[in-house]
């Protein structure tokens, strides 16, 4: 095509001829996928990063799930493990958007601040799941007791059947229903 006898569009033309014009900044890589999107990570990647989230996540197991020696118990290790891998998700995604900043070349924002987003919903509600979130934990706490509590009610009339005193005043107690004065 010729250069245009017009001044301006001849301008614009010879614009366009420089090196580098209207292509991508060096650096630029629109098809680059992040850690949250491969469909297959490399196993050499993945495992010592989700040992380290699993050792990061073992201190917060409560203590029924753990045996005498602090391990978590082998059947409550797979709920522990899909923890580990739900928040390597969010950790390979917070990476990706360190390493590359939460927008692109052109100023917008990239589709992982999105799928961060989405990767800790999910993790915190699988958290919320395994009673491993503040309020979660405080329900648990809550419901454990409630199914321990025996109402004043019935324990009075378990007191007035059990013959051993130890024991009638130990249902008393937990009751509520007997109190320190009464107990000397």
């Amino acid at each position: 095509m010729p250069l245009s006898d017009d001044p301006d569009k001849r301008a614009r033309q010879l614009a366009n001829l420089r090196p580098g014009a209207g292509a991508w900044q060096p650096g630029a890589a629109p098809n680059l996928k992040h850690g949250l999107r491969t469909r297959n990570p490399p196993v050499e990647e993945v495992e010592p990063h989700l040992a380290a989230v699993l050792a990061d996540l073992e201190p917060l197991v409560p203590d029924p799930l753990k045996d005498e020696a602090g391990d978590v118990l082998p059947w409550a290790r797979e709920s522990v493990w899909t923890l580990g891998v739900l928040k390597l998700g969010v950790v390979r995604c917070l990476r990706f958007l360190a390493q590359h900043g939460e927008q692109d070349e052109r100023g917008r924002l990239r589709p992982e601040n999105e799928q961060l987003g989405q990767a800790t919903l999910r993790y915190r509600r699988a958290l919320a799941e395994e009673a491993m979130t503040l309020r979660s934990r405080l329900q648990a706490g809550l419901d454990l007791a409630r199914t321990r509590a025996i109402d004043p009610s019935t324990a009075l009339s378990l007191a007035a059947q059990e013959s051993d005193p130890e024991a009638r005043r130990r249902l008393l107690e937990r009751a509520g229903v007997l109190d320190d004065d009464d107990a000397a």
